[in-house]
């Protein structure tokens, strides 16, 4: 029997193009909501995910990246404005940052393997959530997973959904691009 519950229907954008605007000289799009792949969330090890997302990414400008690399280079290695962003995003989500010695942006490093990094953290208010990259031969899968201990923060997700996709969106696409899309993302 499986324990975990369908998402939402308001989590299963898979046919709604989520993307980020580009400038008019650049039409290549490199990250990519899917629909969340079967046995993915049995990678989490929260008691229930009631929300979870996935993403594709081109992992070509980066082909020597680890899967640890990819975590630390879409999360530590995005533009200190964006990276603030976060953090207070997260805040205000009640998701605490870990006394973990291993970490990445304050996500405790729950599970690691060669093709699989877990973060997480828990919830002050009862909405703890997971990051999941994991390396594929046709690239990066992202996936966020979160879980809904109150009525009160499922409402609170509905309502923050589409940011965090855009953010998530926003965040691969500048890793995905490579050391150029940083070094222009430095000077906006």
């Amino acid at each position: 029997m499986d324990h975990f519950q369908a998402p939402p229907a308001s989590s299963s954008h898979t046919n709604q193009p989520w993307r980020i605007p580009h400038a008019a000289n650049d039409s290549q799009e490199l990250a990519f909501r899917i629909a969340v792949p079967a046995g993915l969330r049995e990678l989490s090890t929260l008691p229930r995910v009631d929300y979870a997302d996935a993403f594709r990414v081109d992992a070509g400008a980066h082909p020597d990246w680890t899967v640890r690399d990819w975590a630390r280079g879409v999360l530590e290695e995005a533009p200190a404005t964006s990276r603030a962003r976060l953090l207070t995003g997260w805040s205000a989500l009640g998701l605490r940052s870990t006394g973990s010695a291993e970490t990445v942006l304050g996500w405790a490093i729950r599970r690691s393997t060669a093709e699989h990094v877990l973060l997480g953290r828990d919830s002050r208010i009862g909405m703890p959530g997971e990051l999941l990259f994991s390396l594929k031969p046709d690239g990066l899968l992202f996936a966020t997973f979160v879980h809904h201990r109150l009525w009160a923060t499922r409402v609170m997700w509905a309502g923050i959904e589409k940011t965090h996709v855009n953010t998530v969106l926003e965040l691969l696409e500048r890793a995905a691009r490579g050391p150029a899309a940083a070094t222009l993302s430095a000077g906006k």
